[in-house]
């Protein structure tokens, strides 16, 4: 058992490496991506809800953070029910993380 705790362990922290770089890779390509692009952000709202990786969060912040205070005709930019929709759930999701730095980075 505890090899196969070590094992789920190891399979964790590879799920949330390859998560990181997928953010790494795909956020600059957002403005290029068309109707994928709705795809990448369900799948960082997904991350948000189940995730307390607070490495992953504090990533995802700092990709969504130019997107949500940038000009609505900037690009890449969120419509302003995107952005409303991020902030809520940033919020509802972050408060029980016990990281003064994800707070800090979410406020």
């Amino acid at each position: 058992t505890t090899s196969a705790a070590a094992s789920t362990e190891a399979n964790e922290q590879m799920v949330l490496q390859c998560l990181k770089l997928a953010l790494q890779i795909g956020a600059p390509r957002i403005p290029e991506i068309g109707e994928t692009r709705k795809l990448f952000l369900s799948a960082m709202v997904a991350i948000i809800e189940k995730s307390t990786d607070v490495e992953l969060l504090l990533q995802i912040v700092k990709v969504l953070d130019p997107w949500i205070t940038a000009s609505v005709l900037a690009s890449p930019s969120l419509s302003p029910k995107e952005r409303a929709s991020f902030i809520l759930k940033m919020g509802a999701h972050f408060e029980p993380i016990p990281s003064s730095e994800l707070h800090m980075a979410f406020l």
